[in-house]
């Protein structure tokens, strides 16, 4: 079968399931703009395609016609990744809706960056067509950087990250009251398997020994499609040890040279180069988060001063096999990335004492949050305060934060008033 008849099946397909599919709503919106490109990014598997589905929905719902949206996933194996496929894919559409013309078309592209050429694709449908243009992809790099420079700054990008607790509860349709005792023994029952297995929304749903290979095979994608035949890697022994030891890593102060020392330990020989350039690779396919100590200078940056953070807490627990019972961790992971998720950049703090994550807007240093499971314990609760504190007073801000597992209290310290709150009220107590 031609492409174009192929994406004639598609289109019809993909009109015939608007508003038809279970989607669960997220807390992330398209943003109304209709004149420009919107652009979806995230990790593989994170919802991006629905996302998209759900904007057909509302545009159903407000009165848009059925056969004037379609959407089509570029990596359906029916279709070969080659410019002629996107040339295929105006014209199959304009066959079969002769009487509609682009500008009165919405086109949702998922998964574009796979295409060669796309770029200029979506500059001649939004541009010179003046078609409604709506996409994702997996390779933040990509879309940001190529459609930047062509489209000279009329995208807007979202960022989409895996469910959140909140969002995972809406999933699994659960309303819980912490204040009611059984409500809460299911509430933290359900954060515990959130920490440990985190939230892409096919796993949400799968039974226990079923996640792990899942998750498994999420990253093997990830690692072969968006890394290995992407980027040509002649290495992929060697690539998969490496973001498997950069994925024990986190939480954790490293840096690529303390990781190639680790694999030529492990008879692993490869260049601080290609190193350098896997890491950033990971970093555009969204399976780390860099965290920078704050104020370091570039050449701090090359030394074992960066902390990451994995995208999705179940890739820690399935890929390394190194944070099952490594509860702290796993929630200052899990607080990382809902900081990332309510907009905020982050960084820690390291003088004297320590801060684990200081959330910024626009370089400038606004919250000062520390992450421990308990602080009940004396010691660790005059450690965590006093870093807390003093980061606080070093940035000016006046009230801190700490998330714990299921601990609340307001707490006065001098001047500084600090808010404990457990991690199901992290979204709320982190919200930008």
């Amino acid at each position: 079968m031609s492409a174009k008849n192929i994406i004639k099946d598609l289109v019809r397909e993909s009109q015939a399931a608007i508003g038809t599919l279970p989607l669960i709503a997220r807390d992330v919106r398209l943003p109304k703009a209709e004149f420009k490109v919107l652009t979806v990014t995230g990790i593989r598997r994170c919802g991006k395609s629905s996302l998209l589905r759900m904007d057909m929905a509302a545009e159903l719902a407000a009165g848009t016609a059925r056969e004037r949206m379609f959407f089509i996933n570029l990596e359906d194996e029916r279709l070969d990744a080659e410019t002629a496929t996107l040339t295929a894919i105006p014209e199959a559409y304009q066959e079969l809706y002769p009487g509609i013309a682009l500008d009165q078309v919405r086109m949702y592209l998922d998964e574009i960056q796979i295409m060669p050429r796309w770029e200029q694709f979506v500059v001649r449908m939004s541009e010179m067509e003046k078609a409604v243009v709506r996409i994702s992809g997996s390779n933040s790099k990509l879309l940001s950087r190529e459609i930047a420079t062509t489209l000279r700054g009329r995208t807007l990008n979202t960022p989409l990250l895996p469910f959140s607790l909140a969002e995972r509860l809406r999933l699994r349709g659960l309303v819980l009251d912490p204040y009611l005792p059984r409500e809460r023994a299911r509430l933290k029952a359900e954060v515990r398997d959130h920490l440990l297995w985190g939230g892409f929304p096919e796993v949400i749903t799968l039974p226990r020994p079923d996640k792990r290979p899942q998750l498994d095979e999420y990253f093997n994608v990830l690692l072969f499609r968006d890394l290995i035949e992407r980027h040509g890697i002649l290495q992929p022994v060697v690539v998969k040890h490496f973001l498997k030891r950069m994925l024990a890593s986190a939480t954790k102060p490293v840096s690529v040279s303390k990781v190639d020392q680790m694999l030529r330990s492990a008879g692993i020989r490869t260049t601080k180069a290609l190193l350098y350039d896997w890491l950033d690779h990971a970093l555009d396919t969204h399976l780390l988060i860099r965290c920078d100590r704050f104020g370091a200078s570039a050449t701090e940056r090359l030394t074992s001063t960066t902390r990451f953070f994995c995208t999705d807490n179940g890739l820690l627990t399935a890929v390394t096999g190194s944070f099952k019972d490594e509860w702290g961790k796993l929630l200052e992971n899990a607080t990382a990335v809902e900081a990332v998720r309510q907009g905020w950049g982050i960084s820690y703090y390291k003088e004297k004492r320590e801060c684990d994550l200081v959330l910024s807007a626009n370089g400038r240093p606004m919250r000062c949050v520390q992450v421990c499971w308990s602080i009940q314990d004396p010691e660790t609760r005059q450690r965590e305060l006093a870093g807390l504190a003093e980061a606080c007073a070093v940035f000016g801000v006046k009230e801190g934060t700490v998330v714990t597992f299921e601990e609340r209290e307001d707490i006065k310290a001098g001047k500084l008033r600090v808010r404990v709150v457990p991690f199901w009220e992290a979204g709320g107590a982190l919200k930008k």
